[in-house]
């Protein structure tokens, strides 16, 4: 997510939440994210969670820099890098 923030030329805040505190439960951020999972975006009030839906989000609503690729072949590839993302790498951090 903050690589495609960067890439698009995006001005944003980091909030750090403490994994090892158990920060991600506290009122506050589970009132924002009821699924206490890292990271979540807050644009403008809009809440988006989950790591690649807020990437897909961005490429959507800031279209001025574009990172998908331009072909349906390249786009079913960044999908593919995607769904390896979501099944395999974030369950195993988990």
């Amino acid at each position: 997510m903050r690589f495609a923030l960067l890439e698009k030329g995006l001005g944003w805040e980091s909030r750090h939440v403490d994994l090892f505190k158990f920060e991600n439960w506290e009122p506050e951020y589970v009132k924002l994210n009821p699924r206490a999972i890292i990271p979540t975006l807050d644009d403008d009030g809009r809440v988006i969670i989950d790591s690649n839906i807020i990437v897909e989000f961005l490429e959507d609503a800031y279209a001025e820099a574009l990172l998908r690729p331009a072909g349906a072949h390249g786009r079913a590839i960044m999908r593919n890098w995607m769904k390896m993302a979501d099944d395999v790498a974030h369950p195993s951090v988990v």
